[in-house]
């Protein structure tokens, strides 16, 4: 969600309407933000690398639509359930759905749906699974995206997550990493 206050990047500079991870060699190219809709609804193309997807997680505040332009989308649910989506097909996972995605195929693929995130992984300041390095700045994109990865683990720490949230706005951390990654 973006901070109040603060254009989207893309719509100070139309370039940076994509963004790039090159970790996990995904792309992601904003077609509308939330800002151009009333705050109805984000509206992204994500391109996944051969192979490429995402852990387990779910969202407390919004459903998320997948919709496949070209090649396949995998979707697996909660129990291990999977779904492969083709062109023109959808799915909507609902509030708290524990779900993942990934690319089935060996070729680049899906356009369907992180600035702060993929900047930071531009930056080397993330893993070879695209997870920032540092715990504080894991628990600020956990806590301004709203992506809980699932697990018994990951819940037990949710508070501790969101205390180390709320520290590191506190103590201006949120911000330093906004004005780098959101504003710049």
């Amino acid at each position: 969600m973006p901070p109040k206050g603060r254009l989207p990047p893309g719509l100070v500079n139309e370039a940076r309407r994509t963004i790039v991870n090159p970790e996990i060699k995904d792309s992601i190219f904003f077609t509308k933000y939330g800002a151009e809709t009333n705050g109805e609804y984000t509206e992204l193309i994500v391109t996944l690398s051969p192979n490429g997807g995402n852990p387990p997680h779910y969202h407390t505040s919004y459903t998320e639509t997948f919709t496949v332009l070209d090649g396949d989308l995998g979707v697996v649910l909660k129990g291990g359930s999977k779904l492969i989506l083709k062109p023109g097909e959808s799915r909507t996972i609902a509030i708290n759905e524990e779900h993942s995605f990934f690319n089935p195929s060996s070729e680049a693929t899906i356009k369907f749906s992180l600035y702060i995130l993929y900047g930071m992984a531009t930056d080397g300041l993330c893993d070879d699974k695209g997870v920032p390095k540092g715990f504080v700045y894991t628990c600020i994109i956990v806590c301004m995206s709203d992506m809980w990865l699932a697990g018994t683990a990951f819940s037990i720490m949710a508070p501790v997550i969101k205390a180390v949230g709320a520290y590191a706005k506190w103590r201006g951390i949120e911000d330093s990493v906004l004005n780098k990654y959101w504003d710049e």
